[in-house]
């Protein structure tokens, strides 16, 4: 936990959360990426929404809330993966993400299998 507690601190990580009746539904996170070549990119990690809260519009609204920050930090370049063939692709590509591809067995499940992921990106304005 030390190194998200300095993350968040030093404001290299920011994170949203989801909340109705103080229960916690979902949450999202934005890693600003440091390195002097990449202060215009951002990656996205950790969309997660609680299954009984699907379909709601919670992780449509969770990633709003990212990309606006994400243009006010100057960071126009958003990148994230997913476990291919999930839900989550579908919700990514009517955000406007694009695909650029994947890495086989990439991660490994709750079951102990190891699967493919997907890799999207989505351009918020070009770096000037």
């Amino acid at each position: 936990m030390c190194a998200v507690r300095r993350a968040l601190c030093s404001g290299a990580l920011a994170i949203w959360i989801a909340e109705e009746h103080e229960k916690v539904l979902g949450s999202v996170q934005l890693n600003l990426c440091q390195k002097p070549n990449g202060l215009n990119r951002g990656e996205v990690q950790k969309l997660l929404v609680l299954s009984n809260a699907r379909r709601r519009g919670i992780a449509r609204l969770l990633m709003q809330q990212l990309e606006t920050r994400a243009r006010q930090l100057k960071r126009g370049l958003l990148y994230l993966d997913t476990e291919a063939a999930s839900e989550a692709e579908h919700l990514y590509r009517a955000l406007g993400y694009t695909t650029i591809g994947g890495l086989p067995d990439y991660a490994c499940g709750p079951d102990g299998q190891y699967r493919a992921n997907a890799i999207y990106y989505k351009t918020l304005f070009r770096p000037s």
